[in-house]
């Protein structure tokens, strides 16, 4: 599942514990059908972690900041990191260069996986 669904699942399935993000889009392409993360924001049940690349062109900055009001604005718990250096797709495709944001973000996803309290698992 890509990072986008991940966090559309929040709004969907109010019985998830938590969502995982690896660099989901944030916004609608023009001529897209459909809405933006932030846009469900107001339906999100399930705690959220984003994880972003800081240098990936297709997730800018105002976008991660746009869908952190929205989280806020419906009082969803959730977390987001950005890797300044870090390109889409980093954890997988770029895993070596990017060695140290990615075991940052695997340490940050298991931590969210295996306990409760979001602010915990940050």
């Amino acid at each position: 599942m890509g990072g986008r669904q991940a966090f559309f699942a929040s709004a969907e399935h109010a019985e998830l514990s938590g969502v995982v993000g690896f660099y989901g889009r944030l916004s609608t392409r023009e001529g897209e059908e459909g809405t933006a993360p932030s846009d469900r924001a107001p339906r999100m049940r399930a705690p959220v972690l984003g994880l972003f690349g800081g240098a990936d062109p297709s997730i800018p900055a105002n976008d991660v900041d746009a869908f952190d009001r929205a989280l806020k604005d419906a009082r969803v718990e959730h977390h987001f990191v950005s890797y300044p250096e870090a390109p889409h797709s980093f954890f997988d495709r770029t895993f070596a260069e990017h060695r140290e944001a990615c075991e940052d973000a695997w340490r940050r996803a298991l931590g969210f996986i295996q306990i409760g309290d979001v602010a915990a698992r940050a």
